[in-house]
């Protein structure tokens, strides 16, 4: 990761459960190493020609999704739970695969 953080471990409060639930039995567990802390998340990753949905090119479903799971782990960071009622992306540009990918998410709100 490099980033000096870990993945999350069950500290005993419910988000830091499910935080480590959700890092150790997601299908792209080994791919993905998700963290949160301190109301950052972030995902390193690197795509593959598995992952393109187009030649070159990652599939935008598979983006969307590394931008809710980092979206998620920064929220549960702050010790709370949340889930996405809606999302939409409006992509900038091609993610091409074999190029390493960071996303991260900040929590610039909390409105509960």
């Amino acid at each position: 990761m490099g980033m000096g953080r870990r993945r999350p471990e069950a500290s005993g409060s419910p988000s830091s459960i499910l935080m480590a639930v959700m890092a150790s039995t997601s299908p792209l567990s080994p791919f993905l190493k998700p963290v949160g802390a301190d109301g950052q998340g972030t995902i390193e990753w690197l795509p593959d020609s598995r992952h393109q949905g187009f030649l070159g090119v990652v599939h935008g479903g598979l983006i969307s999704t590394l931008l809710d799971e980092s979206m998620a782990y920064a929220a549960m960071s702050t010790g709370g739970f949340c889930v996405t009622a809606e999302i939409t992306v409006k992509f900038r540009k091609p993610v091409a695969t074999g190029i390493p990918v960071v996303v991260k998410a900040s929590v610039v709100e909390n409105r509960g």
